[in-house]
């Protein structure tokens, strides 16, 4: 059986119980999970994730293969029982890194994490978990509790923050957009008075002179759009590492932003339309 040797800079480690992956709802993907029967007096056993099997065995079937998580000079061998799928066990915004999974009993780490699946509040399972671990052991604490939610939250916190400030410049951007859209749009519509009245006195509807104010400002608004596209195809690839899940180019997002400005856009000139449109023809050919 090939082996192969592990260095905990390169693969994270975790010794965890029999009922960790399932609760963490970790997929498994071949082979099987941690068992109680994995006992210290039972073969040394590890589950490994895509990442790990990959490293070491490429195009082959990890299961039954060994491995060694200790010191290279005095190896502990294992054997690969199972395969699960990949896992952000760092941070979502942080790439995956390989991992294996060692019982617990068969383990050596002295400080032990629980991971309990609720349908009570957190407050009343944090309670109720310190009141187990007091009735076992009086002299034992539980000197650490936090959601899943929690953990998540925090480990994506300074990003969240460097989005929440992108996104109030964006809206900022977005409303000086609109000022500036409605003022460009009043401004030719005010310069194209004269030519509104002879329209009218020619036979435009009041209808068509709005809509040659409107399609004035979506047509300017297009033609920005259409510059800001080409500039962020070109910009986005430095945005990857602020993203999780989402490629820097991505057409439905882009659609969306180009569908949004669209609106702001009809909005902004919808004013300077009316106006137009609400034009006496004699006062307009009056105009100078």
């Amino acid at each position: 059986m090939a082996a192969g040797e592990i260095s905990p800079e390169v693969v994270a480690v975790n010794e965890v119980s029999s009922s960790f992956l399932e609760t963490m709802g970790v997929r498994i993907i071949k082979g099987r999970s941690i068992r109680e029967t994995d006992t210290a007096e039972a073969p040394k056993v590890t589950v490994i994730d895509q990442g790990t099997a990959a490293r070491f065995w490429p195009h082959q079937d990890p299961l039954g293969k060994l491995i060694n998580a200790e010191d290279p000079a005095t190896p502990v061998w294992r054997q690969v029982v199972g395969v699960v799928a990949f896992t952000r066990n760092r941070s979502l915004d942080i790439a995956p890194r390989p991992s294996i999974y060692l019982p617990l009993a068969q383990g050596s780490s002295g400080i032990s994490f629980l991971v309990v699946k609720s349908f009570a509040t957190p407050a009343e399972t944090i309670r109720l978990l310190k009141s187990a671990v007091a009735g076992v052991d009086p002299d034992q604490s539980v000197f650490f509790s936090q959601t899943v939610t929690q953990l998540i939250q925090d480990s994506i916190a300074t990003r969240r923050f460097l989005f929440l400030v992108m996104m109030f410049f964006g809206a900022a951007a977005l409303i000086l957009s609109a000022l500036g859209i409605y003022a460009l749009v009043s401004f030719l519509a005010a310069s194209r008075v004269r030519e509104v009245g002879i329209r009218m006195a020619l036979g435009a509807t009041r209808g068509r002179i709005a809509r040659l104010v409107v399609f004035q400002g979506i047509r300017l608004a297009l033609i920005g759009t259409a510059a800001g596209w080409i500039g962020s195809i070109f910009l986005s690839r430095f945005m990857t590492s602020l993203l999780f899940g989402v490629r820097p180019f991505d057409v439905g997002t882009f659609m969306s932003a180009v569908l949004g400005l669209g609106g702001v856009t009809t909005l902004a000139a919808l004013i300077p339309a009316y106006r137009s449109a609400r034009l006496e023809p004699m006062e307009a050919l009056r105009t100078e």
